[in-house]
């Protein structure tokens, strides 16, 4: 209601979807809201976010939030066991204390209106994204096989 120009999305399905669709009929929200139900596309839906929330209130790992912040789609996220290895508060996301609605209203505002934190947000959370790619990863076991491999040839020496 703060702005006219929001437009909210909502990818995915759930036991709540038709009570959120009632609501935003209810309320006049209708025309501001999208529901997209289940998509296999979500990278192609997330290239046209220009910032993403995820307020979970438990998270095993955080998925939707690291392609966002991959994807470097401005974040405000809750920081729950799973979430808050992702988000640094400020720097890569900004990071809801209290998850209410009041809360995740302030800061989706104060992201939006500020365009030097969404740039600092997008740049260090594609960063810090990097560590869970696959060259990263590759790097990664090169490192524990050449260890092995050293342990082994220490071991061979030793038997000599």
């Amino acid at each position: 209601r703060a702005n006219p120009n929001f437009k909210l999305v909502l990818v995915g399905e759930g036991p709540l979807r038709k009570s959120l669709e009632q609501q935003v009929r209810n309320d006049g929200t209708a025309s501001h809201v999208r529901f997209t139900g289940f998509q296999e596309n979500v990278a192609e839906i997330m290239t046209a976010f220009d910032l993403g929330c995820v307020p979970s209130r438990q998270d095993a790992f955080g998925m939707a939030a690291l392609e966002m912040m991959s994807m470097k789609v401005p974040l405000v996220s809750s920081d729950v066991e799973g979430l808050a290895e992702l988000v640094q508060d400020r720097k890569t996301a900004l990071a809801l204390k209290n998850n209410t609605p009041e809360e995740i209203a302030a800061k989706i505002l104060e992201l939006a209106a500020d365009d030097n934190l969404k740039g600092q947000l997008q740049e260090n959370a594609s960063s810090f994204c990097q560590q869970f790619g696959i060259p990263h990863f590759s790097n990664q076991i090169n490192d524990i096989y050449r260890e092995i491999g050293h342990a082994d040839r220490a071991a061979n020496q030793d038997e000599d």
